[in-house]
Parts: C-alpha cells; sequence; structure tokens
C-alpha cells in the first residue's frame, strides 16, 4: 500500500453493547503505530493497561508481536495506521482485556489536514467500567448493585472496587492531563 503524507483522524470511540453509550472524540495523525494508539485509547477511555488487546481492520489483526496471532496477523510496534487505513476504511475495532471482552468501535468521522497539534481528546461521555468487572454482563450487574445500598451485593462490590463508582461521571480535564503526560513522556529517548 502507498504511504501518503501525514493527515489527521478525527476518530469516535465507543464501548460496544453498553447503554448509556460510554465514548470519546479524538484526533491522532494517521502515522501513528498501532501500539501508541492502543495506549492513547487506554488512556482516553480509563482502561489501566492490565490485559492485553488487539486491532481489526477487516480481516486483518494487529497487536503486540509477542502474541504471535494467528492468519493475517501485523506487528503493532512498527505498524502506523496509514499502512492499513486508508479512505476506503470508514470503522475498526478493537479489543481490550479478552476474558472481560471490551470490543470498542472505532469510527473514522473525519480526514484533516494536520495542523500541527497532534494528539487530542476532543470530548467524551460516561465513566468506563472498572477493571475486571466480568464484561458487558458485569458491568450492568455492577450499575444496577452500586445504584442501591440495600442491595445485598452492595458491601462487597463496593469493597471490591475500592471506591465510589458513578457511570456517568467523565473528566475531560484529568483524562487531557493524563493524556499529555503519557505523550511527554513517551516523546522522551530511552535512556
Amino acid at each position: 500500500m502507498t504511504q501518503r503524507s501525514a493527515q489527521l483522524l478525527q476518530l469516535h470511540i465507543s464501548l460496544a453493547d453498553i447503554e448509556p453509550l460510554i465514548w470519546r472524540r479524538i484526533v491522532v495523525p494517521d502515522t501513528v503505530l498501532f501500539v501508541e494508539l492502543a495506549w492513547i485509547i487506554l488512556i482516553v477511555m480509563g482502561w489501566e493497561n492490565r490485559h492485553l488487546h488487539e486491532f481489526r481492520v477487516g480481516s486483518l489483526v494487529i497487536g503486540d508481536p509477542s502474541m504471535d496471532g494467528e492468519g493475517d496477523f501485523h506487528d503493532e510496534t512498527v505498524t502506523p495506521l496509514n499502512q492499513f487505513i486508508d479512505d476506503s476504511i470508514k470503522q475498526f475495532g478493537f479489543c481490550y482485556d479478552f476474558g472481560d471482552d471490551w470490543w470498542h468501535q472505532i469510527v473514522i468521522e473525519a480526514r484533516l489536514p494536520d495542523d500541527g497539534k497532534g494528539v487530542r481528546l476532543l470530548d467524551g461521555q460516561n465513566a468506563c467500567p472498572p477493571e475486571d468487572c466480568g464484561g458487558v454482563p458485569g458491568y450492568f450487574n455492577l450499575v444496577e448493585v452500586m445504584r442501591d445500598k440495600k442491595h445485598p451485593e452492595y458491601k462487597d462490590l463496593r469493597a471490591w472496587l475500592g471506591r465510589s463508582y458513578d457511570p456517568t461521571v467523565f473528566k475531560p480535564v484529568t483524562t487531557r492531563k493524563l493524556l499529555r503526560e503519557f505523550l511527554t513522556s513517551s516523546m522522551k529517548p530511552e535512556e
């Protein structure tokens, strides 16, 4: 595939099978490596990077080379988005945590000229599910239980969480700060 000059992609990322929708809107250069996009997604969504992940672009699988995926597998550490995300691609998938199976739908909303501002979070809604809560069914159970302090599972789930959890709260200012910190630290040369 022919490499094009860099452009920006405005991406809408949402968790599959959850209502109300948990989503983020970001802008990334199309030259970013898939491994870098994975980190960006984990940060803006609110995941803690405790589990493996992979991208699916049509029949292609792009992920950690240690997974040695079957079929049409590509190493995320050396593969830029624009190698497989061309004008014909409108959306692709990202799975985080192969146990809980958190599938993210990534829709390419716009292709923009490079404005020199780089990666950024534009917007989002609703909190990321807690890690290891049992996928979509476990998440719905958690939300239901946490709404009712008299629920028989409330105390145990509250203790497991170790904090309060409000599924409607997304903190864009905090998330932008975390993203800036990551981008700044990932740009430093390794010692």
